[in-house]
């Protein structure tokens, strides 16, 4: 990850979720903790079967992990910076 980019990760404000397989060496699982670890709301996923295909790899894991986001996303109650406030 460039300096620059790791840099940035801290001004994610909103929820944010981490898929990473743990075969993946694109972005290896060590790289997707460092992301969640930067970001303030996060959810970090390692699934321990995939690579850098998750989505097609592991499918059932990957959309239970996606779900179980949006449902957490859904449930809680808008942020100062979320645009699902009311006008």
């Amino acid at each position: 990850m460039t300096p620059w980019l790791r840099a940035r990760l801290t001004e994610i404000s909103i929820p944010t979720l981490v898929i990473v397989g743990r075969y993946v060496w694109v972005c290896p699982p060590a790289a997707g903790r460092a992301i969640a670890g930067a970001v303030r709301d996060v959810h970090l996923v390692e699934l321990p079967d995939a690579g850098h295909f998750g989505f097609s790899e592991t499918p059932v894991p990957f959309l239970a992990a996606v779900r179980a986001q949006l449902a957490r996303v859904t449930a809680a109650p808008p942020t100062a910076h979320d645009d699902r406030r009311a006008a």
